[in-house]
């Protein structure tokens, strides 16, 4: 009797936690989501993106496994790496996750594309090597957003420099 009782308290409890999640609100999560590239800027930069432009299909794309190894597509070459990501203790804002970034042991194929999609590969996996934090906003109502701040070793602005990256709900 006494372990039907404590199974039946731990189903409703399990049932309680349940119903306080609302099935409709992104929980914002980092990691084994396919993230399209979308663009770089300085935080300083009013920009805002076209989203029309993203090929959520066939471009340039980057993973974050649980394991702790990250993978992606640049615009001609693959790459690959590890990684650790740690979660701030404090959120900024609900539908957010942020926290630090350390991109290591980073490699990609070398098959050569043209000149200008070669240099925006460059810039990308240049970018993400120098990693240091990143931010997962849910909010939007079609698509989350994750951008990853970078030290930009040649810049002298005080501003943040960020890739972007989406995907669709």
């Amino acid at each position: 009797m006494k372990k039907l009782l404590i199974l039946f308290f731990s189903l409703s409890l399990a049932g309680c936690e349940n119903s306080l999640i609302d099935k409709n609100q992104s929980v914002p999560k980092l990691t084994d989501i396919d993230w399209r590239y979308v663009g770089a800027s300085n935080h300083c930069m009013d920009w805002s993106p076209d989203m029309s432009k993203v090929d959520f299909v066939n471009g340039p794309s980057l993973r974050f496994s649980s394991d702790s190894t990250l993978s992606g597509k640049a615009h001609v070459n693959r790459y690959g790496g590890r990684y650790t990501a740690t979660k701030d203790a404090e959120q900024p804002q609900p539908m957010t996750l942020s926290g630090r970034l350390s991109i290591r042991q980073m490699f990609m194929t070398e098959i050569g594309g043209p000149k200008e999609l070669m240099e925006e590969e460059s810039f990308m996996l240049q970018s993400l090597n120098n990693a240091f934090r990143y931010s997962v906003q849910t909010y939007d109502p079609q698509y989350d957003f994750l951008s990853v701040d970078y030290a930009d070793r040649n810049s002298t602005s005080p501003c943040g420099t960020y890739l972007y990256f989406a995907r669709k709900k």
